[in-house]
Formats: C-alpha cells, sequence, structure tokens
C-alpha cells in the first residue's frame, strides 16, 4: 500500500521531509487525478494544519512513497458572509 503526503507554503523549508503532513485518513486519491486531491488537501491544510494564517496562494506538493508526484499554486477564495438585522422603521 502506498503512502501519500502533502507539504504546503510559500518557502522551500515548508516542503522538506520534516514539513510534509500525511493524507487526512479518508482522503481519495481519485485515480491519482492530482488536481482533485490538491483542492482537497488545500482545504484539509486550511482548516486543521494553520493555513488560515498562510499567505495564499501557495504551494502544494503531493508525494508517494517520499517521491513528490505533483506541484500546484493553490489560491483561497473568500466566501462574503452577509447578516441583517432589524432596523426601527420610521414613522
Amino acid at each position: 500500500m502506498s503512502h501519500y503526503q502533502y507539504s504546503a507554503g510559500d518557502h522551500p523549508d515548508y516542503h522538506d521531509e520534516f514539513g510534509r503532513f500525511d493524507f487526512p485518513k479518508e482522503q481519495n486519491v481519485y485515480g491519482e487525478n492530482w488536481w482533485l486531491v490538491a483542492t482537497d488537501l488545500a482545504e484539509d491544510y486550511h482548516h486543521n494544519h494553520d493555513g488560515w494564517e498562510a499567505s495564499w496562494p501557495l504551494e502544494l506538493r503531493i508525494y508517494k512513497d517520499a517521491a513528490e508526484v505533483a506541484r500546484f499554486s493553490v489560491e483561497r477564495e473568500i466566501q462574503p458572509v452577509f447578516y441583517a438585522y432589524d432596523l426601527p422603521v420610521a414613522a
């Protein structure tokens, strides 16, 4: 069974063997369609590895059995959230 990892960041030091994360337990490799995998991993990085503090876009690399198999530049989109509050109606 193959061992999958990824690294993410905007500096080469983030991509050495000490900066790699194992794939999440239920991660699908989509038949090694790495583009789909990269979008999932970017979300994992954002939510589980302090990625919200990262400077985006960032470089994401995918490794299979310690060998790099794919490299992507990943951008994060910000979704606006809107709130409505009741205001008094003028007479």
